[in-house]
């Protein structure tokens, strides 16, 4: 009776063990999880391994013409006119799935009506194209959006690049999302530009012109610094007309956002705030 005994204890003790083992499991991933969705600063949409984030320009880049405004349904049409070749796959596929679309389009119109004439805008969208799910190896584009002189670039960092491991056991490093400088990822994908052009040989950089973006979402032409004249002959001041003219035109986008509804009405009151401060 004793040995029957000691048996059963042993195994109630196995048993807790192994329910102890299984709950720090959990609780690990859970934590490992949550450092994850650590949010950056410039973050306008997080969620797991995918963000679309306000950064500052690179050094030296030309001034941007932002806030920009265009809808997610004109921007969504020409990102998914972009296609690749020798990425994920050996035959021309798309850049992004309609999944990804529905995911970072509405986060990316919303940052570039937010963005500042000295910002870019960054992002990170990854998926499992594997047969194991989230088991698989997980796929990861990366980009940089940004307008200038009316035409919007995009610079890819990463094309569907692999990278290995579960949601659980794997957390993907940090990774530059495309630059001015140069090409990030040096792998032989060639892109499918469908409506946009390539910048000066860099297969990595896309720019859509106006001709292709639609009219409503061009932003209005920055006051020349020249100075000008009044109907009166006097003369005016270029640097207080021009800042005065940039403001009202930045004022003017930020109306026809509220009403186009991408922002709420205390993000309008705090953005039209930040505008006339700088009077």
């Amino acid at each position: 009776m004793q040995a029957i005994h000691e048996a059963k204890r042993r195994v109630c003790h196995l048993r807790r063990s192994m329910l102890l083992l299984v709950l720090a499991t959990m609780l690990s991933a859970c934590a490992g999880m949550g450092a994850r969705e650590s949010r950056h600063p410039g973050d306008v949409f997080r969620s797991g391994d995918n963000y679309v984030r306000l950064v500052p320009a690179e050094a030296g880049a030309p001034t941007n013409s932002h806030p920009f405004i265009i809808s997610p349904r004109d921007l969504r049409n020409l990102l998914a006119g972009i296609h690749v070749v020798g990425a994920d796959s050996i035959r021309k596929a798309p850049v992004f799935s309609k999944e990804q679309l529905e995911m970072i389009v509405p986060p990316l119109t919303n940052a570039l009506s937010k963005a500042g004439p000295h910002q870019d805008v960054t992002f990170t969208v990854t998926a499992y194209p594997g047969l194991f799910g989230t088991h698989s190896l997980k796929s990861v584009t990366t980009g940089r959006v940004f307008v200038s002189a009316g035409a919007m670039n995009l610079i890819f960092g990463l094309m569907q690049e692999r990278f290995g491991g579960s949601d659980y056991e794997y957390k993907m490093p940090e990774i530059a999302p495309g630059t001015r400088a140069r090409r990030i990822d040096q792998a032989p994908w060639q892109i499918d530009v469908g409506n946009a052009k390539v910048r000066e040989q860099r297969g990595d950089w896309l720019v859509f012109n106006q001709s292709v973006i639609p009219a409503a979402a061009i932003a209005p032409p920055r006051p020349s610094p020249e100075a000008g004249v009044k109907p009166g002959g006097e003369t005016t001041s270029p640097t207080i007309d021009a800042k005065a003219q940039e403001i009202e035109n930045r004022l003017r986008l930020l109306d026809r956002l509220k009403e186009n509804g991408a922002i709420t009405e205390p993000e309008y009151r705090e953005r039209r705030r930040a505008i006339l401060e700088q009077l």
